[in-house]
């Protein structure tokens, strides 16, 4: 009596769900096409034909039940493998490459045009292009017929290889084409895809679990990928949920463990002691996911920190939102890190705003009144200038450790050590360097600042930081050495450091102008400056625009 009938959609070759006689159409879960039960059950009894043929011409007419097993293997050796590897080997050679590349992304990090994941999707073959090609073969692997003459256990790992060679392109590739949709129905056909991948991979690890210890170490670290990747996904759907409001810390400390969890499953991989063709495109994937996690994990702290996530505000519209930060600060050749440190640096001064979080800041003002006093001009026609109006600002820069040997013609004595501060203007990507030594008021205020952060005082305008830090390490190597006198500097990078600039309107008789000042009287005037204001739930966003 024949075994219950597995159908196979015609679309990827999944198994279809059991429905009752009277359902005449169903959706696949794996690929999301729809079939009329008629028309699956015809390609499935079609392809189960064509292996009975195949094998019946390679075998003869003899049953396997009247050939001993010797000769049965034999068949299978000789006749019935070699085929069914070619063919898989020229079904998938393409593929193979690029199928660890990264499984998931989110429409911020989409925005960006050299993005890891889009390029994943664009190798990832079209769904019914692959199974054109793998249809005849994945059909041959799993027939009940040819597992007969595949009677040895080598015999039988070496079908299992062959099938996980082909279904896992098929369930990844419907897999990632489910997360690019970026709704409810996609996130589910990503977590029924990663789930097949999962067992595909536990049936093939009990197979070689004492004869290959090294695919078993491979196959589980890729397991704890796919389980990181699924939670992670799952978080999605509650997050693309429209509804009342959102509970965002019970997310981010899930969110977080994925992270964890996707590290330690690069580990596995990377230590698993398979060739590196396999683990290395493996390791950079599940890494790729790692950050991928970590700039969603940001992006839902600063959904939290603008009061967006209990107010009821759509996630993806509060993306948007946060898109729009983005004006004249990303660069054209902008990649996944720039949006990881835009979003972090984003994630910590919106933390500081409201308390969450401490940063380095200088929020001494008392330097203004006789600085801005000092800058008064004076002109025979119009006379002399007087401050109408004096605003506060703390201004973002990232901050360097500075140590040299002085040389003749400037400040210290020639050949004496020196150190000092060197900061980068992270408000804006044409901001300026400059150097502070280590006795000015500036740099004393700035030791003082990193040994004791704080929260962000609301005293002062905040401008939000859009420089990310290794475009300031370039920006502060390229000010170093362009100058003759710091060209030999020892620089080592401290981080952020929110430092009290001042916005003063003078005025005479006949005109005004504006001059941006920071504490230090040496150094010259600020460029003009001009604001955006970005409202992100109850959160004021303040950048530079140029």
């Amino acid at each position: 009596m024949d075994s219950v009938k597995v159908i196979k959609c015609p679309g990827c070759m999944a198994p279809l769900p059991q429905g009752s006689p009277e359902i005449k159409v169903i959706t696949c879960e794996y690929c999301l096409n729809t079939y009329t039960i008629q028309e699956a059950e015809n390609e499935t009894e079609k392809l189960r034909d064509e292996v009975k043929k195949w094998i019946s011409d390679i075998a003869g007419n003899k049953g396997t039940g009247v050939i001993d097993e010797l000769s049965r293997l034999h068949i299978y050796r000789n006749s019935l493998y070699p085929p069914i590897r070619i063919a898989a080997e020229r079904a998938t050679e393409i593929y193979q490459p690029v199928r660890y590349l990264p499984l998931i992304s989110f429409p911020l990090i989409d925005s960006i045009s050299r993005n890891p994941f889009q390029e994943a999707l664009s190798y990832t073959p079209d769904i019914k292009v692959l199974t054109e090609n793998l249809k005849a073969v994945v059909s041959q692997i799993q027939a009940p017929e040819l597992a007969a003459f595949a009677v040895g256990d080598s015999e039988k790992i070496q079908l299992k290889f062959a099938e996980v060679s082909c279904l896992e392109l098929i369930y990844l590739s419907n897999m990632r084409h489910g997360i690019a949709q970026y709704n409810e129905e996609g996130f589910v056909q990503s977590i029924v895809n990663i789930q097949a991948l999962e067992e595909l991979y536990a049936s093939m690890i009990v197979l070689v679990k004492e004869s290959n210890p090294a695919t078993v170490s491979f196959l589980s670290g890729l397991n704890k990928r796919f389980d990181a990747v699924k939670e992670c996904i799952n978080i999605m759907i509650q997050l693309w949920k429209v509804g009342d409001g959102i509970v965002a810390e019970p997310l981010i400390q899930r969110l977080k463990k994925t992270i964890s969890d996707c590290e330690n499953a690069a580990l596995m991989i990377e230590s698993s002691g398979l060739e590196a063709r396999e683990t290395v495109p493996a390791v950079s994937g599940t890494r790729e996911d790692a950050r991928v996690m970590k700039i969603l994990c940001d992006c839902v702290s600063i959904f939290s920190d603008t009061g967006c996530a209990e107010s009821g505000i759509e996630f993806e519209k509060f993306l948007q939102m946060l898109r729009q930060t983005f004006a004249g600060a990303m660069p054209a050749n902008a990649n996944i890190d720039w949006v990881d440190d835009y979003i972090g640096n984003m994630s910590i001064y919106l933390g500081a705003k409201e308390g969450k979080a401490e940063v380095a800041v200088i929020n001494d003002f008392g330097w203004v009144k006789t600085v801005a006093e000092a800058g008064c001009k004076s002109s025979l026609l119009s006379g002399k200038e007087t401050v109408n109006s004096v605003e506060h600002i703390l201004l973002p820069c990232w901050t360097a450790a500075i140590n040299f040997s002085e040389q003749s013609g400037i400040i210290w004595k020639k050949g004496q050590g020196a150190a000092g501060y060197l900061y980068c203007d992270a408000g804006r990507p044409d901001g300026d360097c400059f150097i502070e030594p280590g006795e000015t008021e500036l740099a004393i205020n700035t030791a003082r600042a990193l040994e004791t952060p704080k929260s962000l005082a609301e005293s002062a305008k905040i401008i939000a930081p859009i420089v990310c830090e290794d475009h300031a390490k370039w920006k502060m190597k390229k000010f170093v050495s362009d100058s003759q006198q710091f060209s030999n500097s020892h620089v080592k990078m401290i981080g952020m450091v929110y430092i009290p600039a001042a916005i003063i309107e003078y005025a005479n008789k006949k005109s005004q102008r504006v001059a941006y000042l920071l504490p230090d009287a040496n150094s010259s005037e600020f460029n003009s400056m001009e604001f955006t204001n970005v409202s992100i739930g109850n959160s004021q966003i303040l950048t530079i625009l140029k």
